[in-house]
């Protein structure tokens, strides 16, 4: 409707003062909503051959050039748009959109970050951003910046999409697919997140049937060590609350505890971690501390190292995820 009203106006303006270039930005700019791409381009020409140094039109043109692949000519529009006028949030954004999509991820950072600095509440630019720090493993501001551009657009069907690739690369599938079904209520058909969708449930499916596998082989296996410990740790630290089960993570993990010649650090530090996923947190501390102190006097440090890094986890009432972090 807008786009509509913009149109009518600004052909009318177009029409009587044929040299007012702020007419022909404004009438590219609903053409361009209306999807008429090559009308659009055409009147930010005529803007620019009016006056050669307008932002508005430059960072209209390049956008047209995008939907047309032309992402080198886009580049430059958008340079020379920032050029004119270095404070333009609008087109830092969609500089940083280009670049990105050619794996100029620094210079894409670099662009979305001074867009955010001159409109802290640019939702399209957290967004964007939140996508690139997904794809380097920078997760919790990835998540940050999806939240805020919420907060601004509530109904804002990429940031969902964007939020839920930031868990998936999580391996939270759970929340993942609740967000990517959120980004298709809101955009019915979008094939980012109906792709998105697909992949994050049949990863939780695989994990969900090799769990099953495990637990059938311990019916056969029972005093299998190595398939005790693996099963508990995957039940206690499963990111997703879907797959996982403290109760039988614990009884699991003691199991392998008791079956042990001599104690194992290793399975001590699932158990704690079993414990911690129950909320028995003071098991958690006493078992990991015992773990860590074990490992240490064992010559292995990496393990010690691990263990005694989950101890302020449950200190703070807090159970550990097995997720990738930066």
């Amino acid at each position: 409707f807008v786009a509509d009203d913009a149109f009518g106006y600004d052909s009318d303006t177009v029409a009587k003062v044929p040299g007012n270039e702020r007419a022909h930005d404004s009438l590219g700019t609903a053409l361009a909503i209306q999807g008429r791409v090559d009308e659009a381009i055409a009147h930010y020409q005529k803007a620019l051959e009016i006056k050669p140094d307008d932002a508005e039109a430059h960072n209209g043109f390049g956008a047209g050039l995008i939907h047309r692949g032309q992402l080198d000519e886009a580049i430059g529009q958008f340079e020379k748009a920032l050029e004119s006028r270095p404070q333009y949030a609008d087109a830092h954004n969609n500089l940083g959109f280009v670049l990105a999509g050619r794996g100029q991820a620094d210079e894409a950072i670099a662009h979305y970050r001074k867009a955010l600095e001159i409109k802290p509440d640019y939702a399209d630019a957290h967004s964007n951003l939140a996508l690139i720090l997904a794809d380097r493993g920078q997760f919790d501001e990835a998540i940050a910046h999806c939240r805020q551009a919420l907060e601004v657009k509530p109904n804002f069907a990429e940031a969902y999409n964007n939020l839920g690739v930031a868990f998936a690369r999580r391996q939270q599938d759970d929340e993942a697919i609740a967000d990517f079904q959120k980004a298709l209520e809101l955009k019915p058909n979008f094939p980012d997140a109906l792709n998105n969708l697909g992949l994050a449930r049949s990863r939780r499916e695989a994990v969900i049937k090799a769990l099953a596998q495990r637990r059938e082989l311990l019916r056969f296996r029972p005093n299998d060590i190595a398939l005790l410990n693996d099963t508990a740790w995957l039940l206690a630290t499963n990111p997703n609350a879907s797959i996982r089960n403290g109760r039988d993570a614990v009884e699991l993990a003691q199991r392998a505890v008791q079956l042990s010649d001599a104690p194992d650090p290793s399975i001590l530090g699932t158990l704690a971690a079993a414990y911690a996923e129950t909320s028995r947190f003071s098991q958690a501390l006493e078992t990991a501390r015992k773990a860590a102190d074990l490992a240490t006097r064992q010559n292995n440090q990496p393990l010690a190292e691990s263990i005694e890094a989950k101890i302020p986890l449950y200190e703070a009432g807090t159970p550990f995820r097995d997720m990738p972090q930066k």
